[in-house]
């Protein structure tokens, strides 16, 4: 049986894994949309900038379906 202290690692490891998740989903997904929908005459002074804050953009926009959908920030 897990005691107090094991059962609290286990919680935030699983909350490290699921924020790294969706910030790699989100990363992902930045990548393919902006593949998707910039083509070569589209002028993004700061790819990586730009694909910074949609990927950013991305997962605040998971993030709050989650608190929508669950009322609560993390659903396990």
């Amino acid at each position: 049986m897990r005691d107090q202290a094991e059962e609290v690692i286990a919680i935030v490891e699983a909350e490290a894994a699921f924020q790294e998740r969706m910030k790699t989903d989100a990363s992902e997904m930045a990548t393919a949309l902006i593949q998707s929908y910039l083509g070569p005459d589209h002028k993004v002074l700061d790819m990586p900038t730009f694909h910074s804050a949609l990927s950013q953009a991305l997962r605040q926009a998971r993030e709050q379906g989650q608190v929508d959908r669950s009322g609560d920030v993390l659903s396990f």
